[in-house]
Order: structure tokens, then C-alpha cells, then sequence
């Protein structure tokens, strides 16, 4: 007992030590300024769009109706939600854009470290080698990329998160319990939520793992039902985000990654750079590390120790050799064969995953290192990271910016439907016009997703809502459905309808298309059944018990 209480004690003083630490790395975010970032702004821009969104009612967050020049898109169909969900109360209770911006992709940071940390505790029973593996994985110059120069804050929190579902992977894996099942599953969604390419690309090796862990059926059984949950909880995101990718401009710009292969020498080292080319001069450096790569070498001493967990290592160091030959230009066969690899447009983005496995690696061999070496791996990793905390500051810009910013936050158009022509360059003289007939409109209500007016037609009318047609918007003229047009040749891609002479009260509605509803349907119906197993969970654990 005495024993199990020097364990939860150093357990909370260790995740006290590691937020400590993390906090140092993470002052630049302090700063009354914000700072230049590639994607800092836009993802802004999509924030206040999360804030109309669900001040209108929308939910789930689907359509922005003032981006693109207020003509709207489906950007927030495609775009993980996870880092929107958590900013609307902070935004909510007086917290600025940016200053929310800065809380969650600080706070991701920080998760990092302590994930990281849980983890690898349960898994190799070393409080001293999971310490030093948080603040390695922490640390990784992959996360200060996302951090400061990319402003990938969906990323970084899906790597934040990736650990926990791991840790819960290993609980699951060695006693019947559905408090792991259900806390993991929640975990594997959310993760999902925050970055769709991190969780696919981690999915596989979370299947293996399991597999790798799995003692019996009844653990393995219990992994995967994590991995099925967290996909069933998750469903009103990535299944439409998925199918009606093909009504978008997505696949015009899938061959982007050809152009963005790393040398091997650039994945060791690279001077730290701010630009968006990884080949140019000056360009962003997503490096695995030379302190990470130079530890990765030592550790291969594990190899020829006997010990419990080789297979562990040997599966860690597959995973890492794996992950990073598809960063190099060498694997390009693979990359035009792979249509989920292509969709990713940067090879380097899987070095979040050959970090995450380097770190690995040390964090089993650093079980038989001296304390001495400890101290030195951390002094000089904590030396070495110094370096990344360049940043390049720019004036504070207020919340009014982001709430009428004006283009759709992507830069090759891929969130634009097929049947435009591409994004718009200015913003429409009317919200609502007559193309043809005689008659007048009075506005009475415009949200994102709904607009509500009445018409006078001394004929019959055609009318133009200058709004980008996409699956789920309809329109109601005097209760009833009537059909849309978004092929006329002078307003292509936009909403038009044709209302008889008279009065009407014609109302725009933006909602759930078929497959939209069926993937709430899925989510609804997870979280019920996760009720469910809160309440069974003694009679289901039995059942399993049998299995």
C-alpha cells in the first residue's frame, strides 16, 4: 500500500515537473501580439466561423455562411471540428480569437508532454524513463513546426492525444474492464474530431498494436471495440467528410505531394525556417531531429539485451523504418498507388508518426540507462530545443477581422463544389435578386443557414440567392419544397429558383443531407449505447469473461 502511495505521489509530482517544463517552451504564446504563422490566420478566420455557426443554431457545424466572399462554404464539413467545439465557450465567456487560438494550441502542447508520459508509465513501469519520455516527445521539433510555424493546431492536438489512446490500447489489454473500452473509444473519436489524417494515418498502427498486446481474445476483443467505437462516435464528421469530398475540388490538387519530398538530410537536420517550401532556401524544417536519430542508433543496443519487451522494440523500430521511407522521394511508387497517402499533399506530415515511434524506442532503452545519462539526455534536449522558439510576432488583430474575413481559409480552392467556377473575388451587390420577371423582395431574416424573405410578383419569378449551392440547402416557398437550380450559365454554382406570381414567403433552409442525417444517426445512437454500457458494465464484463 505504502508502495502504490510513492507511486500516485511521484505520478503528480512528475506531471507537475512536465507541465513545468512544457510552460517554459510555450511563453512566446504570451505575448500581447500574435505572430506570422502559415496557416495562423485562416484558421482563425474558420473559428469565427465556428462562432456564427453555432450562433445560429447550426449543429453540427456545417456551413459558413460569410466566408468566400459571403456566397458561403462547406469548409466546416471538412475541417476538423475538435479545436472549434472547444473554442466556442472560451469565445463565449470574453476570450478573443486569438487569445482562444493561443489557450488550445498551448494547452495541446502541454497534453503532449503528459500523454506522452501516462503512457509510456504503464507500459514500461519506469517513472524516471517516462519522464524523460514526455518531455522527449514534448519536445519534439515536429510539434514546435505545428507550434510556431505552421499554427497547425489540429494537428498538434491529434498528436497530443494519440498517446491516450495508446495508454488505453495497453489498459484494455490486460484486465476486462469497460471503463478502458469506453474512455478509449471516446479518446480514438476525439482524436479523429482533431485531425482526420493524423488518426488514419495512426489507425493501422493501433490496429497492430493491438493485436501485438492482446494476451487472449478478451483483450484483443476489447482493443478493437475501442477503434469501433471511437469510429462510431466520430461518424458525423468523418463519413461526410469522406463521401462528399466528391462534390468539392479536393481531387484536383492530390498530385501537390511530388513537389514536397524531403532529402534524408533535411529529416536530420535543417536550418529552422519559416517558409512553406521544405525544399527552398529558408523553407520550414520538418526534421525528426539529430538528438532524437542519434538516440534512436544507441537504443538499437536494446536489440541485443534479453528482455521482456524486444518484441515491443522490434515492432516500435519497424514502425519507425516504415514511416520514414515514406517521407523520402524513394517511396513515391507507393504514394500513386495509395489514394489515402496522396490526399495527405506532404510526405513530411508522416514524420509526426516517425517521431512519435523514435521516442518510443528510447523510452524502452532508456529502462537500462544510469541515471547520470538521463540527466545528460535532458539537459541536452532541453538545450537543443532553445532554437525552436524563433517567432516572428505581427500586431494583434481584433475579433471583427476574423468574423468578416472574406476568402474560404483553403488556398488551392479545394473546398469549392465542383459546379463553380472556383472561389469568388468580390462580395454580391444583392443577397437576393431577381434574374427575371417583375417584382420585389423584402428581407425579414439572414443567418448562415437560413434566409427568410417575402417576394411581389407582378409575374412569375426567377430568383438568385447569392449563395454557393451544396447538398442539404432547399428551398420553401410558402411551406412548400421547391426545386433548386445551381446550372445557370451567369450564375454558376449558385442558388436560383422560380416562384409563380403573387405573394410569397420563401424561406432558404441549409441542413442535413440524407447522408449527413444517417451519420448523425450513427453518432446519436453510439452514445446511447455508451449509456448503455455504463449501465450493463458488470453483466457485459462477464459476458466477455466467457468469451
Amino acid at each position: 500500500l505504502k508502495k502504490m502511495k510513492l507511486l500516485i505521489n511521484n505520478k503528480f509530482k512528475n506531471i507537475f515537473f512536465l507541465i513545468l517544463v512544457s510552460l517554459i517552451f510555450v511563453i512566446p504564446l504570451f505575448s500581447s501580439n500574435f505572430y506570422a504563422s502559415h496557416d495562423g490566420e485562416a484558421i482563425i478566420a474558420r473559428f469565427g466561423a465556428y462562432v456564427k455557426a453555432s450562433n445560429d443554431g447550426q449543429f453540427p457545424l456545417r456551413w459558413a455562411g460569410d466566408l468566400n466572399f459571403r456566397y458561403g462554404s462547406p469548409v466546416l464539413i471538412f475541417y476538423y471540428p475538435l479545436p472549434g467545439i472547444f473554442l466556442i465557450p472560451l469565445n463565449a465567456i470574453g476570450i478573443s480569437l486569438e487569445n482562444t487560438f493561443k489557450i488550445i494550441i498551448g494547452f495541446s502542447f502541454i497534453l503532449s508532454f503528459v500523454s506522452f508520459y501516462l503512457w509510456i508509465r504503464e507500459l514500461v513501469k519506469d517513472e524516471y524513463a517516462a519522464l524523460l519520455g514526455g518531455i522527449l516527445y514534448g519536445l519534439t521539433p515536429y510539434h514546435f513546426l505545428n507550434l510556431y510555424v505552421r499554427a497547425g493546431v489540429a494537428e498538434l492536438m491529434a498528436l497530443s492525444l494519440v498517446p491516450l489512446v495508446f495508454l488505453f490500447i495497453e489498459k484494455a489489454s490486460k484486465k476486462v474492464d469497460l471503463r478502458y473500452v469506453i474512455a478509449g473509444g471516446v479518446l480514438y473519436g476525439l482524436l479523429i474530431l482533431s485531425h482526420n489524417s493524423v488518426s488514419l494515418l495512426f489507425t493501422p498502427i493501433f490496429l497492430a498494436y493491438s493485436f501485438l498486446r492482446g494476451k487472449n481474445k478478451q483483450a484483443i476483443f476489447q482493443s478493437l471495440s475501442i477503434l469501433i467505437l471511437g469510429l462510431f462516435i466520430s461518424a458525423f464528421f468523418w463519413l461526410p467528410a469522406i463521401v462528399e469530398a466528391k462534390y468539392t475540388n479536393a481531387k484536383l490538387f492530390i498530385d501537390m505531394f511530388k513537389l514536397q519530398f524531403p532529402s534524408f538530410w533535411k529529416l536530420v537536420y535543417s536550418p529552422w525556417g519559416f517558409g512553406p517550401e521544405v525544399n527552398r532556401e529558408r523553407g520550414l524544417s520538418p526534421q525528426i531531429g539529430p538528438m532524437n536519430l542519434f538516440l534512436v542508433i544507441i537504443s538499437l543496443l536494446f536489440l541485443f539485451k534479453k528482455n521482456e519487451s524486444k518484441k515491443l522494440f522490434i515492432f516500435w523500430f519497424v514502425v519507425f523504418l516504415l514511416s520514414t521511407l515514406l517521407i523520402l522521394n524513394i517511396s513515391t511508387p507507393v504514394w500513386e498507388i495509395v489514394p489515402f497517402l496522396k490526399s495527405l499533399q506532404y510526405p513530411w506530415r508522416i514524420v509526426g508518426i516517425s517521431s512519435f515511434a523514435a521516442v518510443v524506442l528510447v523510452s524502452l532503452w532508456l529502462r537500462s540507462v544510469n541515471n547520470f545519462f538521463r540527466l545528460a539526455i535532458l539537459a541536452a534536449i532541453l538545450i537543443y530545443s532553445i532554437q525552436f522558439l524563433k517567432v516572428n510576432y505581427i500586431p494583434s488583430k481584433p475579433d471583427s477581422f476574423y468574423f468578416n474575413y472574406s476568402s474560404t481559409t483553403y488556398y488551392h480552392s479545394e473546398a469549392s463544389p465542383i459546379w463553380t467556377a472556383g472561389d469568388f473575388g468580390d462580395y454580391p451587390k444583392k443577397n437576393i435578386e431577381i434574374i427575371s420577371g417583375q417584382g420585389s423582395i423584402n428581407a425579414s431574416k439572414r443567418k448562415s443557414n437560413i434566409h427568410e424573405f417575402t417576394v411581389k410578383g407582378e409575374t412569375a419569378l426567377e430568383v438568385l440567392d447569392n449563395t454557393v449551392y451544396f447538398p442539404g440547402w432547399q428551398v420553401l416557398v410558402d411551406g412548400g419544397k421547391t426545386p433548386i437550380e445551381f446550372q445557370n450559365a451567369y450564375h454558376r454554382g449558385l442558388i436560383t429558383f422560380r416562384v409563380p406570381k403573387g405573394e410569397h414567403l420563401i424561406k432558404v433552409i441549409f441542413g442535413e443531407s440524407p447522408l449527413r442525417l444517417f451519420a448523425d444517426l450513427i453518432s446519436l445512437t453510439t452514445l446511447f449505447c455508451i449509456f448503455l454500457l455504463i449501465l450493463l458494465k458488470s453483466k457485459l464484463e462477464k459476458l466477455i469473461l466467457k468469451f
